[in-house]
């Protein structure tokens, strides 16, 4: 399934005419996708033939990646445990998020609930309208992130039928670690889009890396920050948008008054679940919320 983006990443300047050559730096790109979005990667580096094998090496990073998160790869390690209840020696970034995931149900007061995949599979079966009173509460009733025991050695369901997605974090996840994996290497100009987007250092031109958000003319400056966005439009079950894929835990409909909404943050793991909890959340609470997180939201209307 692909996903509506809401970000993309500013053109790269290309007045470097006066630099002199030995000092130029040289922009290389890689385009591909994860978890069902539209991925870029943009890297600062003088040398284009390493910087393709770094770029060679984070794709494939990505690749790994999305066998343990997607929800449509049979064999990812997220799909193993859907269908089973439990997954024995699961992988350490699966147990990472969903520990990542669960403080965020805790500290959203349940706003984020990496456990509403079981509604989301309810709505898709019965696209076009709404599911009826009985079958909504009966599923509902699944939706409980702290019911999930997560260890390494095993992580498990404590209901019969619950089931997780991450696709409301797993995006600034990955960004992350793509993000990491490169300054490790020694790149500190990147711009990664992984469906979330996080930049460090500058562009070639040494001004700021900037992004755009759908709907809206504004631009950002993203300096050693993330941004993500979640809408209600990215994924609808009829044509109106009035039955989206942003949940209200609490009531195990489409959230109500859910809108477009950005989020600037030290991390994009961080950006994501926040954009993602934002549904349920009225203006006061998420102000409060991303104060607490050292994040901001971003207002495009």
């Amino acid at each position: 399934m692909r996903r509506r983006r809401f970000l993309t990443i500013g053109a790269t300047a290309a007045a470097l005419a006066g630099i002199p050559a030995p000092e130029r730096r040289l922009v290389s790109d890689w385009h591909g996708s994860a978890l069902g979005a539209r991925a870029t990667i943009r890297i600062v580096h003088r040398d284009r033939r390493e910087a393709g094998r770094v770029l060679e090496a984070v794709a494939r990073e990505i690749d790994r990646l999305e066998t343990i998160f997607s929800l449509y790869r049979p064999h990812s390690a997220l799909v193993e445990l859907n269908r089973e209840g439990r997954l024995a020696r699961p992988p350490v970034e699966l147990v990472e998020l969903m520990g990542i995931a669960r403080a965020l149900h805790a500290s959203t007061g349940g706003a984020f609930d990496m456990t509403v995949q079981p509604l989301f599979d309810l709505h898709a079966r019965h696209a076009g309208s709404e599911p009826d009173a009985a079958s909504l509460e009966r599923v509902r009733k699944l939706v409980d992130s702290t019911a999930v025991d997560i260890g390494l050695g095993e992580i498990a369901f404590r209901r019969p039928g619950m089931k997780a997605t991450l696709n409301g974090i797993a995006q600034g996840y990955i960004t992350d670690r793509v993000s990491d994996r490169l300054h490790d290497l020694g790149l500190v100009d990147t711009i990664v889009d992984v469906g979330e987007i996080r930049a460090s250092g500058a562009r070639a031109d040494g001004t700021s890396w900037h992004v755009g958000i759908a709907g809206s003319d504004r631009r950002i400056a993203l300096i050693n920050r993330a941004i993500a966005t979640s809408s209600p439009a990215g994924t609808v079950f009829e044509p109106t948008g009035h039955l989206h894929h942003l949940f209200d835990p609490a009531t195990g409909r489409p959230a109500e008054h859910a809108t477009q909404t950005s989020i600037l943050a030290p991390t994009a793991t961080l950006a994501d679940g926040l954009s993602t909890a934002a549904c349920n959340l009225d203006g006061n609470a998420l102000r409060d919320l991303c104060r607490r997180m050292r994040a901001e939201p971003i207002t495009t209307v």
